[in-house]
């Protein structure tokens, strides 16, 4: 089906919510942009089940488990140690890179 890149000329009646392939294939039969709910962190979750049904039925289909760079002091990290590519600069982040490949 492919991907193309949204221009300022969208209009939010340009796009649906794609809660499953079907909704996928309608958009593209009428020329509008399907877009797919996703989280890129589950922190807002709260670890509540009742939450992510809540985003499920708001069209949520995604859910990235992966973030949580620098949040291993956060409740709700996955991540078990700090990243060191936390917030910072490109030049500190370079030099934590070769420092990595030893």
């Amino acid at each position: 089906m492919g991907c193309r890149p949204l221009a300022p000329r969208h209009l939010p009646e340009d796009f649906t919510l794609a809660r499953d392939a079907a909704d996928i294939r309608r958009a593209k039969a009428e020329g509008r942009i399907a877009f797919i709910g996703q989280l890129e962190s589950c922190a807002c979750l709260h670890s509540s089940l009742r939450v992510l049904s809540l985003q499920h039925r708001l069209g949520l289909r995604v859910a990235n488990l992966t973030h949580g760079e620098g949040q291993a002091d956060h409740e709700h990290a996955l991540q078990g140690d700090k990243s060191p590519f936390d917030y910072t600069d490109a030049a500190a982040r370079e030099a934590a890179r070769r420092e990595m490949k030893g």
